[in-house]
Order: structure tokens, then C-alpha cells, then sequence
């Protein structure tokens, strides 16, 4: 009976095993995230999520020791009702269930004023730096880019400038290109 089992439990493991090696055809392999798959409010809400629930211990821990504080400031500082590093287990009054409870939400709405508070600084560094791309953007001067066109007569580079002399030097009149006539508008009554 035993090898019976055995044969049957080996031939219905035996294909698992071989079947199992192969890759299928469409791989479950994860790949990452793109840039773009999550808006930004999903961000914001997923951040929001792990600030709020990082920041709940120490919330707890620190609401619970200002607590303490209070009830023993509360009660006329006696010493049923110490703070929790000088306690002592023999005489402490215990919490009661609605001290507990109103610890708990205390601490969860410090949480989540942490997480407001992180998500406000946020927009306001998202927001100004968008305010200064559009600024940016929008005083952004654009070039003028002057192309040479083919068959256009070239410029001179230097042109000296006139001479205020009776005799015309021969060298100003001769760098001067033939294609280019410069008038001087004549001054009258004016002397050089």
C-alpha cells in the first residue's frame, strides 16, 4: 500500500517538477516605475500615508509623557500619579480607558498635522519653483541668428572714417567698396 502511494505521489509531483523550469510566455517579472506612471497627487496622498504613520510612535511616545506630565501637575503633584520615567508600579494610578483613547487620538492627529505640514511646504517649494520656470520662461530672449545668403554682396569689414582734410587721402577712397556710396549730408555754416 505504502509503494502505491508512494508511485502515485510521485507521478503527480513528478510533471510540477518538470514543467516548472520553463519560462512562460508572458514573464510576472515586476519592472520599475516611469516617470510619469503616478500623478502628483498620488504622490502627495502615498507621502502623506508614510509621514503620518512614521511619525505616530514617537507622537504616541511624546503625547503619553506630556499626559503624564498634566496629571500629575492635575492632581496636586502626588505621587500616585508621577510621570512615567519616576513611577512607581506599587502606588501608580493606572490610566483608565478614556485617558488611553483620548492619548491615541492626540497623537493621531499630531501625526497628522506632521504630514500637513509636510505636504504645505511641499506645494509651496513646488509652487515657486513652477512660478520660476514660468518666469523664466517667459523673460527667455531668443537669439536672432543671421544666415548668409548666397549671391549677396559682402559688406566691408572696416571703413575708416572721413577725413576733414582739404586733400582726399588716396588709401580711405580706395578701401571703400565701388558697390557702396556713403553720403555725408552737407552742414552749412558749419566749419571742421
Amino acid at each position: 500500500m505504502n509503494r502505491i502511494v508512494a508511485i502515485l505521489l510521485l507521478l503527480v509531483c513528478l510533471p510540477v517538477f518538470l514543467f516548472s523550469q520553463t519560462e512562460p510566455a508572458n514573464s510576472n517579472e515586476p519592472k520599475p516605475y516611469e516617470k510619469d506612471e503616478f500623478s502628483t497627487w498620488q504622490k502627495d496622498v502615498r507621502r502623506a500615508g508614510i509621514i503620518t504613520f512614521g511619525a505616530l510612535p514617537f507622537s504616541t511616545f511624546f503625547t503619553a509623557i506630556y499626559y503624564d506630565l498634566y496629571r500629575y501637575y492635575d492632581n496636586d503633584q502626588d505621587d500616585r500619579y508621577l510621570p512615567w520615567p519616576l513611577k512607581n508600579n506599587d502606588i501608580a494610578e493606572p490610566l483608565t480607558e478614556d485617558e488611553q483613547k483620548q492619548i491615541l487620538a492626540i497623537s493621531i492627529g499630531a501625526s497628522v498635522c506632521v504630514a500637513l505640514i509636510d505636504f504645505t511646504v511641499r506645494a509651496i517649494k513646488r509652487s515657486a519653483k513652477r512660478r520660476k520656470a514660468e518666469r523664466l520662461e517667459r523673460d527667455r530672449v531668443e537669439t536672432i541668428r543671421i544666415e548668409e545668403i548666397d549671391g549677396a554682396v559682402p559688406l566691408p569689414t572696416e571703413v575708416s572714417p572721413p577725413s576733414h582734410s582739404d586733400q582726399p587721402d588716396q588709401e580711405s577712397e580706395s578701401s571703400v567698396n565701388d558697390e557702396f556710396i556713403l553720403d555725408e549730408p552737407e552742414l552749412e555754416g558749419l566749419s571742421p
